[in-house]
C-alpha cells in the first residue's frame, strides 16, 4: 500500500472517529486512535515488527 493510501484511510478515519465522539479530533489522535483499533494486533506481535510492516 502506497502512503498516498494510508493518508486516505487515516483522513477518513479521522472524520468517522470524529462523527462518533462528537469532537474534532486531531490528526495525532486520529492516527494513534488507527493504530490502536486497526493495525496492532491483539497479542504475540511487537510494535517493531508491526512498523516494519506496515509503514516500512
Amino acid at each position: 500500500m502506497q502512503s498516498s493510501e494510508y493518508l486516505k484511510l487515516i483522513l477518513d478515519f479521522r472524520e468517522q472517529k470524529s462523527k462518533e465522539l462528537k469532537r474534532l479530533i486531531s490528526y495525532s489522535e486520529a492516527i494513534a486512535l488507527w493504530l490502536s483499533e486497526s493495525v496492532l494486533p491483539q497479542s504475540g506481535t511487537s510494535r517493531k515488527q508491526v512498523f516494519t510492516r506496515y509503514i516500512g
